[in-house]
């Protein structure tokens, strides 16, 4: 029986493929647990947590647990150290290391919230720093195939959000789990590390031409609404592409000190200094 823990919540969306939703007062995850029938694949760890995240897991199946990522941003690494190794993409190692880094986290939360409320809300931001690298990162490139026993999930990257964000595509199952790459909400390329969006609107067409050839038909992303939008891969492509064609001007966002581009009901955040 899975174990109850406030923070989680777990929802099995197909045959051994369970949701793991993290939610608190100030953020919302979602991770995947994918089962095979030699060993199970965690998809991101999510925001660190002092709650019993990895008995929770372990209460989902009796096989071995790897951990992969979808990138290296503190809220899909954040709980890393439960397991002794976490695949990550080779291009997003540098994008890892910093953000096990306390005081380059605390730069980036001071730099997204205005002084004030980073002060009221500090105590809360020092929980959402709190994160502890695994032992040992191994390293997957471009086209790497998890082998899970009867179930391949194979490595699709689309950088842009990062240099290393990749989706997991199960073709069998028709599903992808596309981390930060391919929300229902936005994508963030202003974040240190990020790529442009010439970079981004590549992984986003490859993403629609792997929909239009049926490759998966359910998109379950890093978070907001699951499954996401099928729309969302068009939607980010003809974002990216307006961007980079000049049909489509970001506005600039004083408030937070960046361009929003919008299209549909999608963003693609991009640095103010564009």
């Amino acid at each position: 029986m899975t174990p109850a823990v406030k923070e989680f919540r777990t929802v099995l969306i197909c045959d051994n493929t369970w949701l793991i939703e993290q939610k608190t007062i100030y953020s919302q995850t979602l991770m995947y647990l994918l089962s095979g029938t030699e060993k199970s694949l965690l998809i991101d760890t999510g925001m660190p947590t002092r709650a019993p995240f990895g008995e929770l897991v372990g209460s989902l199946t009796n096989l071995p647990v790897e951990a992969a990522v979808t990138h290296g941003h503190f809220d899909h690494i954040g709980n890393a150290e439960l397991w002794p190794r976490v695949w990550l993409h080779e291009r997003d190692a540098e994008t890892a290391a910093a953000h096990a880094d306390r005081n380059f986290l605390a730069e980036i939360l001071a730099g997204e919230l205005p002084p004030i409320l980073f002060r009221l809300l500090r105590g809360i931001a020092e929980k959402l720093i709190e994160v502890k690298a695994p032992r040992e990162y191994a390293h997957f490139g471009d086209g790497h195939v998890f082998n899970l026993g009867g179930r391949e999930i194979e490595v699709i990257p689309t950088p842009g959000h990062t240099p290393g964000s990749v989706c997991f595509l199960d073709r069998a199952r028709g599903l992808i789990f596309s981390g930060d790459s391919c929300c229902d909400w936005g994508i963030l390329l202003h974040m240190p590390q990020s790529l442009g969006a010439e970079t981004y609107m590549a992984s986003a067409k490859r993403l629609l031409e792997l929909q239009k050839a049926g490759a998966f038909a359910r998109n379950y992303p890093g978070h907001h609404g699951y499954p996401a939008d099928k729309d969302c891969p068009r939607m980010y492509a003809e974002c990216a592409e307006g961007i980079v064609k000049g049909s489509i001007k970001p506005a600039y966002n004083r408030f937070k000190s960046r361009y929003e581009a919008k299209h549909e009901k999608i963003l693609i955040t991009l640095p103010h200094f564009l």
